[in-house]
C-alpha cells in the first residue's frame, strides 16, 4: 500500500489528480453508482451529521443530498449504491472506484457509509 501523498508530484500532475485537495481530511467525496458514476463533496462535520440521522433513519444519501454537480437524470434508485473517499477526490474519482481503492465499501441509501481510510489507498505506482 502507497499513501497517495507518497506518489511523485509528476505522476499524480500527469494522471491530471488534485493530490492536495484529495489529502484534506476536513473533506469527504460521497460517489453514487448509477449508470455513471457522481460526486458530492462535503466536510467531515456534514458526512459524520448524516451518518447519524441515516442511523435514525431521518434521512438517506438520495434524497436527503442536492446532488449539485450531478449531470445525469435520475435513475432506478435500486440498482443505485453509494460509498465514499477521504478528501475531494472528484478529480479522480474514476480511478477511486476503478484500482485506487480497491476494498471500498458500498451501501444502498439508507445504508451508514465509512470513508475509505487514506492508509488503504492502493497504488501500481512505485515510490
Amino acid at each position: 500500500m502507497t499513501k497517495l501523498t507518497e506518489i511523485d508530484p509528476a505522476i499524480t500532475a500527469n494522471m491530471g489528480w488534485d493530490t492536495k485537495s484529495a489529502s484534506d481530511d476536513n473533506l469527504v467525496t460521497l460517489v453514487r453508482h448509477r449508470m455513471v458514476l457522481e460526486e458530492f463533496v462535503m466536510t467531515r462535520k456534514e458526512f459524520n451529521k448524516m451518518n447519524k440521522k441515516i442511523k435514525t433513519g431521518e434521512c438517506c444519501w438520495s434524497n436527503d443530498i442536492e446532488w449539485k454537480d450531478a449531470q445525469w437524470e435520475d435513475y432506478c434508485e435500486e440498482q443505485t449504491t453509494y460509498t465514499a473517499y477521504p478528501g475531494d477526490v472528484t478529480s479522480f474519482s474514476d480511478d477511486c472506484v476503478a484500482f485506487l481503492y480497491p476494498n471500498a465499501k458500498w451501501g444502498d441509501c439508507s445504508d451508514v457509509l465509512k470513508s475509505a481510510s487514506p492508509d488503504k489507498f492502493y497504488s501500481y505506482v512505485t515510490v
